[in-house]
């Protein structure tokens, strides 16, 4: 009689196979995480350009229109939390006079402003500025490099020049005979722990303000520009010389998944001198 032909597998077979399709399984899964650890870390790599870029760019675009010596920086700690902040003030429009200023700063007297174009207007009680040396120029009134307008400029007859009113005058005349309408609120870009937030719609404060009177003031709402800061020393400051205009240096190092980290070194030259 003929044995029966025999089918099926061996116990030994059997584990054979089972351990292959383990250790297949096992590469796969660690392909496939490997794979997604690559994804998520280039996700976050990317948001971090981006946020950097972000930055970087309403960095570049705001300071650009800074009043002359406006700018200043300072560092701090607040309740364990370091930080630091940048502060200036944009001008809304510039011009040039034609006449001697007015330079008793008990009286009264006005200036002969070459008229704005269309879209640049002053009005009053808007800040003038006449040659500032210095922020303290810009922010301390009792520097008398700032007065207000007291009343909006008068179209003279030929409608090229304006008049200008001022209640006080001017601490010194301008070499070149330009002067500043500034914008009716500082600008502050302060690094706070590990986060860039941009601050406007306060007043002129002889002292630079801190994050935390920024907080608390009326109306005013820090906008989050970044995240992921790990060196709060952002800003550096190089006043302007004989040979070069101001400068604005930002560090922006910024790390992510606990070991990596990307610096942002950009350069913004301050156009605007005195």
């Amino acid at each position: 009689m003929n044995r029966a032909k025999r089918t099926g597998f061996s116990l030994v077979e059997l584990i054979i196979v089972i351990v292959i399709i383990g250790i297949v399984s096992i590469s796969t899964m660690q392909f496939i995480k490997f794979g997604a650890q690559i994804y998520a870390t280039g996700t976050e790599r990317d948001e971090v350009v981006a946020q950097a870029r972000f930055a970087l760019l309403r960095l570049s675009k705001e300071l650009r229109q800074a009043t002359p010596n406006s700018i200043r920086v300072q560092a701090g700690n607040v309740s364990g939390q370091a930080f630091q902040c940048l502060e200036f003030t944009p001008f809304k429009a510039s011009s040039i006079y034609v006449n001697n200023p007015p330079l008793d700063t008990s009286s009264a007297g006005d200036l002969i402003v070459v008229a704005f174009n269309n879209e640049d207007k002053a009005f009053e009680n808007d800040r003038v500025t006449l040659y500032p040396q210095s922020p303290a120029d810009i922010y301390d009134l009792s520097n008398n490099r700032v007065r207000l307008l007291s009343a909006d400029p008068v179209e003279e007859e030929t409608n090229k020049t304006q008049r200008w009113s001022f209640d006080n005058g001017f601490a010194v005349a301008s070499p070149t005979q330009r002067l500043f309408v500034l914008n009716n609120s500082p600008i502050s870009f302060c690094v706070e722990g590990d986060s860039l937030y941009y601050y406007q719609g306060y007043d002129f404060e002889v002292n630079q303000p801190t994050p935390s009177l920024l907080h608390v003031l009326d109306g005013v709402k820090g906008q989050l520009l970044a995240k992921y800061i790990s060196d709060h020393l952002v800003f550096e400051f190089n006043d302007a010389s004989l040979t070069r205009n101001a400068i604005v240096n930002i560090r922006l190092a910024m790390g992510f998944n606990s070991s990596e980290s990307l610096i942002f070194n950009h350069e913004v030259h301050i156009p605007n001198v005195p």
